[in-house]
């Protein structure tokens, strides 16, 4: 059965791929999807009318006007939402297609309660990040928000089983639905020439694809930089701590090269050795399943890391630093180096088919097909 789909995004149409993106295109394949940027308020976004068009795959993305700014306080946050609400179902009344069930899937506090004012016939909540522990969020608000949804929701889930473990604490039974890779995205043989901003940097290379934030463990990178003998390091993605890691950056054998389009990653791959998950241990990164790690899986690549909940989960394919250490770190590299043939590289590849967009998309599809069967 075809649904229309109401996406309400943590991120702009525009940013790199991720989550949010790969629901879309799936889904896409199910009915129509209506991609909501993120909200914002009228120092952002102006505060009258709504900014609408369409991706190639046939996604519609809408703008809804700018709200009240503090969004961090219930009153201007219900004062937005009721008019978010109100021009959201103004523009809905000529989206929809006739005789469509409209199924709803709210993927940050920001948008929920926007989201059961427009009156889907099903609501769906995802958690897939730690929210109340992501400044500048408050967390007895994220909690407040998010115990409402558990009740509220007619299905919620979870990326992780930190997450999934906090929801059901709300009387919910999420389900499973953590993150994937599409593994034709990642098909090297098909990546084409070596890409001309690295290829002076000798072999081996390791490589690092996102953003310099604070979830980016810098005392074990610098550590690995220094101490991993040979090696050049690259870094893809933007850097919202990149003064503080401008020294680590700087080394002769280390080069950052911004962001790049998605596309463009898998030519990076191809003519990379080694990949890197080098996130600290922290309550938002035990609560994260992160896409990338399925991406780095679907290269067949090594892949060294730190010891959080979601690469513990694959002790079997990944080079993970037990300790804890920055020193730790450098031997988790050093060891994923070394950790090469076609023996490794086939057990990786099978462990990215068992995660895929596809399968992923297909189990919320089953859940939403079962429970609205269940009402007819």
């Amino acid at each position: 059965m075809e649904y229309d789909w109401c996406l309400f995004s943590f991120l702009p149409w525009s940013a790199p791929k991720n989550r949010s993106h790969h629901f879309a295109g799936e889904l896409a394949k199910r009915g129509c999807v209506l991609w909501i940027e993120p909200v914002g308020n009228f120092f952002s976004r102006r505060p009258f009318g709504m900014d609408a068009c369409s991706d190639a795959q046939g996604i519609d993305v809408l703008s809804l006007p700018g709200g009240m700014p503090l969004r961090n306080y219930f009153l201007p946050h219900i004062l937005s939402s009721i008019w978010w609400a109100r021009c959201l179902k103004m523009y809905l009344k000529s989206w929809r297609k006739p005789g469509r069930k409209l199924v709803a899937v709210v993927q940050t506090p920001a948008a929920w309660d926007v989201a059961k004012r427009i009156g889907s016939d099903l609501l769906i909540y995802d958690a897939h990040d730690d929210w109340k522990v992501i400044p500048p969020n408050r967390r007895e608000m994220i909690e407040s928000i998010e115990r409402d949804a558990a009740e509220n929701s007619d299905l919620v889930l979870a990326s992780s089983v930190v997450l999934e473990r906090y929801m059901t604490g709300f009387g919910c039974n999420p389900v499973p639905v953590p993150n994937a890779c599409v593994m034709e995205n990642w098909r090297l043989e098909e990546a084409g020439s070596e890409p001309e901003d690295v290829c002076d940097l000798p072999r081996p290379r390791v490589t690092f694809f996102g953003g310099i934030d604070e979830s980016f463990d810098l005392a074990a990178m610098r550590c690995a930089i220094e101490n991993v003998k040979g090696a050049s390091w690259i870094i893809i993605g933007d850097g919202s701590r990149l003064e503080e890691a401008k020294r680590i950056l700087s080394a002769s054998n280390c080069r950052f090269l911004g962001v790049k389009k998605y596309e463009e990653l898998r030519h990076y791959a191809a003519h990379s050795d080694v990949f890197l998950l080098p996130y600290t241990k922290t309550e938002r990164n035990d609560g994260r399943d992160t896409v990338k790690l399925y991406e780095y899986l679907a290269t067949g690549k090594p892949v060294a890391c730190n010891n959080i909940a979601q690469t513990g989960r694959f002790p079997e394919v990944l080079c993970i630093n037990e300790d804890g250490t920055p020193e730790g770190f450098a031997k988790a590299c050093s060891v994923a180096m070394e950790c090469t043939g076609q023996a490794v590289e086939k057990q990786r590849l099978e462990v990215a088919c068992q995660h895929t967009w596809k399968e992923r998309i297909k189990v919320l599809s089953d859940s939403v097909e079962r429970i609205l069967s269940a009402r007819v």
